[in-house]
């Protein structure tokens, strides 16, 4: 199967890396569920020309339980699939894509058992 990339370009506007004024697809959590608080949305994109700052982090949760995801994904992969073909070198290369969508869809081409 020969899969073509007419569609991604249409999808993305040609754009080959996610433009800075994108929304992540976690952009809007503060929208949805039982602890929605749309002031932190508006406060990402606008707060700093309103003159609010996000409060100093010496310890990021989110950060420790990342870093224990990639430590898991790590050991699963030297565990169970010692030869599995990475796509990207950084989550941050998902924006790229030639790095990510390319790489992938490169593999599954060529039927790589574990991506």
């Amino acid at each position: 199967m020969q899969i073509t990339f007419e569609n991604f370009r249409r999808a993305t506007g040609g754009n080959t890396t996610v433009p800075q004024h994108w929304m992540q697809a976690t952009g809007p959590r503060s929208l949805i569920g039982p602890h929605a608080d749309p002031c932190l949305l508006w406060l990402k994109f606008h707060g700093a020309a309103h003159g609010f700052e996000e409060d100093p982090k010496d310890y990021s949760f989110f950060e420790f339980i990342a870093n224990k995801g990639c430590e898991f994904e790590d050991a699963w992969i030297k565990h169970y699939a010692p030869h599995a073909k990475r796509c990207m070198a950084d989550d941050r290369d998902v924006v790229d894509i030639r790095k990510g969508l390319f790489k992938t869809i490169e593999f599954m081409q060529n039927d790589t058992p574990v991506i």
